[in-house]
């Protein structure tokens, strides 16, 4: 048995005891447990923890934290073999091979002809009644976690890449409506669960490195005036061609990425529609993606139209989404059968990366800094979401509002996230004379 099968099985067997029989155990006992079944070191948040020289809370908060996933399998599907787990690895590593590494939606549909498959093969048809649970689904998800781990070494293309096949995996599921329909999404959250609980060191991880990077990029904040590159905004949105100009697309997206704080590609170009309010009130409705608090977690929620200030004139910004539209430069809903996700895919791989250098000689060239030139890396389309809070902020924030609390309902992000207002203000710091609106 390799040294990681072994590993496996040790945690799995530390899995069966519950956390309230953890915490009965005086530090003695638990060590001496521990011992019996070989485990003296426990790995936490990349780190070794030793068993022998810990204190007890340290040492029981590890356990838990390394045998999650173990707990879900035990609880999902008694008696499932580290070596069945293993299997799934290798099996993960030979579909990666063969789809030479797919996009995520392809993967999300490869698995949701797996899991009805073996939705349906778990109904007698005889006595209409449904098997019990075996160790599939845990497989199942082993080897999604696998496929993830081999498409990037990124900590970050990885979580969001599980967020994406959770998303695909789901809206897939929800088009089967029939029998099985209510079978088959409980399957799939059972799946969608057990992959969340593999990827936890994941996301535990990437958000040290994030709060990290924030503090950093604090550190090399520069100060900025928009009056430039709001007037630029308007004078194209103003002033649309009657034809389809080859390239002025992209200065029509990120005009309105600024003046709106909408998502250039997955939302702009394609699923965004605006309705006029008033002169700088619009009703917003396709937002891309929202987030709530579950727990100790955020997960990604369906999100209401909802209502946004604009830096310009409303109508102007309706004009502009009309405008991609007739001259063909917004997605077609119809593609792939009208799944989202792939339409989603596909435009991102076409537009984003044609987007990203031409917003940096944006910036260079009507982005009033502190700074001769910012450097590259320093300006990306998401920044453009990023000056719209800031300026939204401060001519529009009702006094009862926090910053944080405005910026998520402006941004659609549901509730108040602390870490997601500081990461918005990390690169950028609006100059006290900065021009925030555009008045006729």
């Amino acid at each position: 048995m390799s040294q990681v099968l072994e590993l496996q099985t040790r945690l799995q067997e530390l899995a069966k005891l519950e956390e309230i029989d953890l915490r009965a155990l005086n530090l003695q006992a638990l060590r001496k447990h521990l011992y019996s079944i070989k485990i003296t070191e426990i790995e936490r948040d990349g780190k070794s923890v030793s068993v022998n020289s810990s204190r007890k809370a340290e040492v029981i908060e590890t356990i838990l934290q390394a045998t999650a996933p173990y707990r879900l399998i035990n609880q999902l599907a008694p008696g499932t073999s580290p070596e069945l787990l293993d299997n799934a690895i290798k099996i993960a590593d030979e579909y990666y091979e063969i789809s030479n590494g797919n996009q995520i939606a392809d993967l999300a549909e490869d698995y949701l002809k797996k899991i009805l498959e073996y939705t349906q093969g778990r109904y007698d048809a005889k006595t209409g009644n449904w098997l019990p649970p075996d160790g599939t689904l845990v497989v199942f998800a082993k080897q999604i976690v696998g496929f993830l781990e081999r498409k990037s070494d990124s900590l970050n293309t990885r979580v969001n890449n599980r967020t994406k096949f959770s998303h695909a995996l789901l809206e897939m599921g929800n088009s089967v409506k029939d029998f099985w329909h209510p079978h088959l999404i409980r399957n799939i959250e059972t799946v969608l669960t057990t992959v969340l609980a593999m990827c936890k060191p994941w996301a535990v991880e990437r958000k040290k490195m994030q709060k990290a990077g924030t503090t950093e990029r604090h550190k090399d904040q520069h100060q900025v005036a928009l009056d430039l590159l709001l007037q630029h905004s308007y004078e194209v949105l103003t002033n649309l061609p009657e034809d389809n100009r080859p390239g002025h697309w992209k200065e029509v997206v990120l005009a309105l990425a600024l003046v709106t704080g909408r998502r250039a590609v997955s939302e702009l170009m394609t699923s965004a529609v605006f309705t006029e309010i008033d002169t700088y009130t619009l009703n917003f409705k396709g937002q891309a993606k929202s987030k709530k608090k579950a727990g100790d977690r955020w997960i990604n929620v369906e999100r209401d139209d909802y209502e946004i200030p604009t830096l310009i004139p409303a109508k102007y910004c309706v004009m502009g989404l009309d405008w991609l539209a007739k001259s063909g430069n917004r997605a077609d809903l119809t593609k792939f059968d009208g799944n989202l996700v792939k339409i989603g895919e596909w435009m991102n791989s076409r537009y984003s990366s044609k987007l990203s250098t031409d917003v940096k000689k944006w910036a260079n060239k009507y982005l009033i800094t502190d700074v001769a030139e910012l450097e590259p890396s320093k300006f990306t389309v998401h920044k453009l979401r990023q000056l719209y809070a800031m300026a939204a902020i401060r001519i529009y924030k009702p006094a009862n509002h926090s910053n944080d609390q405005y910026m998520s309902e402006i941004l659609g992000h549901g509730e108040t996230d602390r870490s997601t207002g500081d990461a918005y203000r990390a690169d950028f710091q609006l100059s006290p004379d900065s021009l925030c609106r555009i008045e006729e």
